[in-house]
This record gives structure tokens, sequence and C-alpha cells, in this order.
């Protein structure tokens, strides 16, 4: 290599590397302050991972679980695992919470760059991209909160790498013998995601039987391989597959030495899906339109997914997303390795997205990043047209800094109690801000009973979460097959059962009543004393 060369790829390993190191800070800086508040999900998963670093089971007595019940619908566990070193080394605090998402959302920023080395993209597309991908808000947002589901598609891009690779050593002669622990650790990362989210067993379902199909068609994958990667997929999601068999045939749940594999209150599997709807035509139909909305408009209303007026990967770029699949439709005779496994991606998701029930970006994840390749294929196409790459540059920037300040300034009004949008019908909606200070509060008063009732969504989580409740005590005297899920909630003076109406609060003066501040004008105050602590209220009876 001569010096010219040297200082060359100096130069490039400074520009992508700042820009790695900047995609990394966005992800990581300010954890606990943005998003504002705890998300019930992500408390859910750490206090597992609290319950099964302390007992080897799940909040409900499960043993090492394949899928945690959580809140009767069920959770994936492989965040609640990959939790557990954090809540081990930092406690159960809303750092740890979110610093293994966080975490693996960098790694998947620096594998997108491995996957741009191996593209046929020029230097200057290679760093775009690697922008692109850096300042993506809904990458950046999802990467800042632990909901379970949100790690599918980083994983799953981790298994693209060594498809990818794969394919790459393929291409190297007398490689061929090596190449097959590429295609192998590729089904491996496949098996894993599987435990990420609930539906992912659909979306990579159709992956592989297209990848399988691909790799028959141009003879890149033969029957031993296909037949060794079921195998490795089978050893790894067996569990999961009986998991699925249970709650579908609603089977008892099977306890092994090794494992539980439980019964769900309900099925979650069928109830994001279509096939829990009443007319699976029509459903499938309204999909369509819906995937094409989303993928177009980039919102889903929930204001924790995306920031109105930027969408999941800026309103600018679907345009360009239709031209960089125009381009691969139209140039089908010069596709490189790369974008077949993406367009392969993409279909699959598409497909999956088919069979959703209710929409969302969350449980459209499985699509998002291979649309965002094939938007920067759309760019590769207008940086032909001059000046046109300082432009784009230029704008995606501005985007970014505008998508931030709109970002920092939601988070400090949701902080405040500020209603965004209309969405939170209770002012805690899906991140609680200020419940922390009530739990501690409530908790040093003397009361047989305290009962918070609607103070937001599933709040006996947070007293578990806040307080570090040892799981044995939650577990104390609960049976989890016959009782109903708002029974099981309730330990020690904490209550969460909700009464049919404010005359139904018993007259007692060693009960504590905690209500959203907005209830109050319900409230007898002739027979109850009422206390304000920030958005709530504390009630007790007068006696």
């Amino acid at each position: 290599m001569t010096k010219k060369e040297k200082i060359k790829v100096k130069k490039e390993n400074i520009v992508f590397g700042s820009t790695i190191v900047i995609g990394i800070l966005l992800r990581i800086l300010f954890l606990d302050k943005f998003p504002a508040g705890l998300n019930c999900d992500e408390a859910s998963v750490s206090y597992n991972a609290f319950s099964i670093l302390n007992t080897l089971s799940d909040r409900y007595g499960n043993f090492l679980p394949v899928y945690t019940p959580a809140f009767g619908g069920g959770q994936s566990v492989l965040l609640v695992y990959l939790s557990i070193p954090f809540v081990k080394l930092l406690g159960l605090n809303i750092i740890a919470t979110r610093l293994p998402m966080a975490i693996i959302s960098c790694i998947s920023l620096i594998v997108f760059y491995k996957i741009l080395k191996l593209t046929n993209f020029d230097d200057r597309t290679k760093f775009f991209s690697l922008l692109f991908f850096a300042l993506n808000p809904w990458h950046i947002m999802k990467s800042r909160w632990g909901l379970d589901c949100n790690i599918f598609p980083d994983i799953m891009l981790m298994a693209i790498f060594f498809l990818i690779k794969y394919y790459h050593s393929r291409s190297k002669k007398n490689k061929i013998m090596s190449n097959n622990k590429f295609l192998y650790l590729f089904f491996i990362f496949i098996a894993i995601s599987a435990y990420s989210y609930a539906t992912s067993y659909v979306a990579l379902s159709i992956f592989c039987i297209t990848l399988f199909i691909y790799g028959i068609k141009t003879k890149s994958i033969d029957i031993k391989q296909i037949l060794i990667s079921i195998l490795i997929i089978l050893i790894i999601t067996w569990p999961l597959i009986i998991f699925v068999i249970i709650n579908f045939l609603n089977l008892p749940e099977i306890r092994l030495p090794f494992c539980t594999i439980p019964r769900l209150a309900s099925n979650r599997m069928s109830n994001q899906s279509i096939l829990a709807s009443g007319n699976i035509f029509i459903s499938f139909i309204k999909n369509i339109f819906a995937t094409l909305k989303l993928l177009i408009i980039q919102q889903d209303g929930l204001y924790w997914n995306n920031v109105n007026g930027f969408g999941m990967y800026y309103l600018f770029s679907f345009p360009i997303f239709v031209i960089g699949i125009f381009d691969y439709i139209k140039n089908n005779k010069k596709h490189t390795v790369v974008d077949n496994i993406f367009a392969l991606w993409l279909i699959s998701g598409l497909i999956f997205c088919l069979f959703l029930y209710n929409i969302n970006i969350n449980r459209m994840n499985f699509v998002i990043i291979p649309v965002i390749y094939f938007i920067i294929k759309g760019f590769t196409k207008i940086f032909k047209i001059k000046y046109s790459y300082v432009v784009l540059v230029t704008l995606l920037i501005i985007s970014f800094i505008f998508f931030t300040q709109q970002y920092i300034d939601l988070n400090i009004k949701k902080d405040n109690g500020f209603l965004i949008n209309g969405q939170n019908t209770m002012s805690h909606d899906c991140f609680v801000t200020d419940i922390e200070p009530l739990i501690q509060h409530l908790d040093s008063l003397d009361a047989e009973r305290i009962n918070l009732i609607e103070v937001c969504v599933e709040p006996h989580i947070y007293v578990l979460y806040y307080l570090n409740v040892d799981p044995t005590i939650f577990r104390k005297g609960k049976d989890f097959h016959t009782m109903r899920y708002n029974e099981l909630q309730n330990f020690g003076k904490w209550d969460f059962r909700t009464p049919d109406s404010p005359d139904d609060l018993i007259k007692d003066k060693n009960i504590i009543y905690v209500l959203d501040e907005r209830n109050r004008a319900v409230i007898d105050e002739r027979s109850f004393d009422i206390k304000e602590f920030s958005h709530y209220i504390i009630v007790k009876y007068k006696g």
C-alpha cells in the first residue's frame, strides 16, 4: 500500500469512525431522561430479569421460562435474559433497564457499516448510508427504551450480515469449504431472534422459505445445507415450537428440569394477527392499505414511536424508496447479492405485515431496515445529479437537528405532565413520569391496604420495580392457574383492583386509595380526606 493510499484509508477510518461514535452517543446519552418516564413493558422486562437473577424464575414462578406471561398476553424473553447482567451490575433502575437495548442498537449500527463495506457502493455513498442510518429517527427512538420486540430487527440485521458474508466468501476461489460457517451462523442468529418477538415466527418462516427458494434457484444453497440449517433452527427453537402448540391448542404448561414452557392467559400470537379477526379476507385487504399508508406517511399516532413531521426515516425519503425499488426491478440483471438479500427481507416483511392485527410501527419493525436499504439504493440514482449529494447531506443534517429538537421538547413536556396529541388519556399513559416518588411515599405510610385505581397502565409492575420487591413475596399465596389476572397482581398491602364506581370505596381508615387527580370531582369530600400528590390524589376515609 502506497503512502497516498494509507492516508486515504486513515481519513476514511476517521470519517466512518466519527459517524459511528455520533450514532452511538445518540443511542446511549441521557437514557434516563429521553424518553421521559418508564413504560410498563420495559419495567416488566427488567423486573423479570431481576426475578430470574435472584430466584431463577420469572415473577410468576416460571423456572427459566422460554416466554414470560407478563401482563397475561406474554412477553418475549430474549431481552429479559440479556438484561440480567445489567441488573446484576447496576441494580433495578432505568439505566439498567434501557442499556441492553441501547447497546444492541449500537452494535447493529456497526454491523450496518460492516454490511456497507461488502456492497459495491462508492465511498461517499457508503458514508451517506451510514450517516442516514446513524441519524434515523426510528432507530434512535426505539433504541432508547426497552420494548422486547424492538430488539428483533437488530438481531435480524446481525443474521443478515452473516448471510452476506456467506455469499461474499463464495465468490472467492478455493473458499467453498470454509464459507458454510457463515451460513450456519446466519441460521443461529435467525433462531435466536425468534425469542425476541411473538409474531417473529411468521416473519422468519416466510424469510427462510424465500431464501431456500432463492438458494436452490441460484445453486448457492444445496439440499444438505438446507437440512442442516433446519436442524439448527429446530435445536434452538423447539421450546418455542412447543410453546406455540400449547397455546394454540390450550394444552397444559410443561415444566422441564431446565426450563418452563408456559400457557398464557390469552393467546398473544393470534391476538396480534388477523387470525383473531372475524373475516380474514377483509382484514387482509385492510392490511394492504394500512401497510402502504404507514410506509408512506410514517406515522402511527403513537408519540413514543415517531415524532410528527419526521416519520420513521424522514418524510422526504419515501419517494426515494420508490426510486430504489423501481431501479431494482428495472435493472434485474445488475443485482448484487446484497440487493437480493435485502429484497428477500423486504418481500418477507411486507407479506408478514399483511397478517398483522392493528398494524403499528412496533409490530411492523421487521420491514423497516430493508426499506432503509432501498431508500439508500434510491439515493445512489439521485447522486448522479450535480450537487445533489451536498444538498441531500445538508437536508439530512437539518432534518435531524429539527427532529432532535422536537424529540427533546416533546419529552420535556411529557415529563411535566403535558398531554401529547391527546393520546395519553390519563396524564401518565404509556410512559409514567412521576409515579416513583408516589410509590416511595405510599410505602412509608401506615396502612393495611393501599389501592391504586387506574393511576397508570399496569400499576403493579411499577410498585414491584421501584420498591425492588422480593419476587417470592409477590408470588406468596397465589395460584397462578386458577386466579384471575387482576387478582394475581395484588400482594402484601398493595391492591390494584378497580371499584365499579366511586361509591364502592370502602369507608375504612386503614385503607388508602390513590387516583388520578382528574377523578377528584367524583370523590365525596364529606366522607374522605383528599391529599394532592403530583398528578395524583391520595384518598382516605375520615372516620
